[in-house]
This record gives structure tokens, C-alpha cells and sequence, in this order.
């Protein structure tokens, strides 16, 4: 499978009304699909090396599993919106539908508006500009990534992953996930990384 595992710089000046990057020395994790019921094991890795994060949140998978969803926001992480179902259904109103009902299940999560800075990550990073419309509209921020750690990736090993994330720079927004897929990577990977990066980078969420 072919997918950048870095997106160049010139994707923030074809698209800069989407978030790739930042410009400071930070680096900046983001998980997306959650929550799951690995959820807590991410968060309890998070935590063991006083790193926090930005987690992208399915509105189905609040409902399926709100006692996660809300150690989430507790833990003191923020979070953001990744859509309803996931789809790859980029029609606008239906994205728009998508969108709304998801935010309404985060700001039942979090009433107190303490973790979000209303940020929103297109499903399988596919936009066009009908949805960048409906997000502008919705006052949403859209945030890529610069790094893809291909956690996800059944056929990539943890060592590459290990290498990927080791290999970020100053300011990138790095993207991982909370699915059954990336788990054993993330199990593997993250307690050899985040001590490793922790000494480089201040590491922050969104």
C-alpha cells in the first residue's frame, strides 16, 4: 500500500485553510478513531510519560463506548471531531449531517468547552471543496497531518513505525490511531518512543 508517510510543505500552500502543520518546536499527537476499547490503554501510556494529546472522536463510537469518551476529556486530552460513521461520503449535505451530529455528542461530552478548540479531521485525510465549505460554515478547523506513522498498516512492523515517529521534527502534527489495527503497533512502539521523544520535544496536544 503507497500513502506519503510525510506530506510535503506544499500542501500548506495549497490547501491553508487546513491545519498540516505548526511552526514552533513542539510535536503534536493526534489519535484518530476513537474512542475503542483500547482507549485506556493509550491514555495510561499517554500518562505514564506526562504527554498529552489530541484525540479525533467518532460520534458512533461515543455512543458505543461514552464511559471512554469521556476518560478522554478527564484525562485532560482534547478532543475533536472525525465524523459521525466514517464514511467516505464527501456530498455535502450528508457531510454537513455527519459533521452536526457529531458535535452535538462532543459538547454533551464536554459541557464545561474546557478540551476543544473546535478542530474537525476529514475521515481517511479525503476532502474537497464542498466539505471545506461546510466546515468554514460550521466555524471547524481542519486538521491534516505532516507525519503518518502507518500504525495502522497490517503489513508495516513496528520497528518502521518506531522509526517514523522517531523521525519527527519540530512542530509536526503526527497521526496514529485507536482501532483495533494499530493497537499492537502502538503497544510495541509508544513505550520505546514517547521517553525518546519526551527528551526532544515538548509534546503537546492541539
Amino acid at each position: 500500500m503507497f500513502y506519503p508517510k510525510r506530506v510535503p510543505k506544499i500542501a500548506d500552500r495549497l490547501f491553508p485553510q487546513c491545519l498540516w502543520r505548526k511552526s514552533d518546536h513542539a510535536l503534536y499527537l493526534t489519535f484518530d478513531d476513537s474512542p475503542s476499547p483500547h482507549t485506556p490503554e493509550l491514555l495510561d501510556m499517554l500518562e505514564q510519560h506526562n504527554a498529552t494529546a489530541t484525540f479525533f472522536l467518532i460520534g458512533q463510537h461515543i455512543e458505543r463506548y461514552p464511559d471512554y469518551a469521556a476518560e478522554i476529556v478527564k484525562r485532560g486530552h482534547r478532543i475533536g471531531n472525525h465524523s459521525y460513521s466514517h464514511t467516505r461520503n464527501l456530498k455535502a449535505e450528508f457531510f454537513r449531517d455527519e459533521v452536526i451530529k457529531t458535535e452535538r455528542l462532543l459538547s454533551q461530552l464536554n459541557r464545561e468547552n474546557l478540551q476543544r478548540q473546535s478542530l474537525f479531521r476529514f475521515p481517511y485525510g479525503t476532502f474537497n471543496f464542498a466539505t471545506l465549505r461546510v466546515l468554514k460554515e460550521l466555524n471547524l478547523t481542519p486538521v491534516m497531518w505532516s507525519l503518518l506513522t502507518a500504525d495502522f498498516d497490517v503489513s508495516v512492523s513496528a520497528n518502521m513505525v518506531l522509526n517514523l515517529l522517531c523521525s519527527a521534527h519540530g512542530g509536526d502534527i503526527v497521526v496514529m490511531h485507536d482501532n483495533e489495527k494499530s493497537i499492537s503497533n502502538l503497544k510495541t512502539v509508544l513505550p520505546i518512543a514517547l521517553p525518546q521523544l519526551a527528551q526532544r520535544f515538548s509534546l503537546k496536544r492541539l
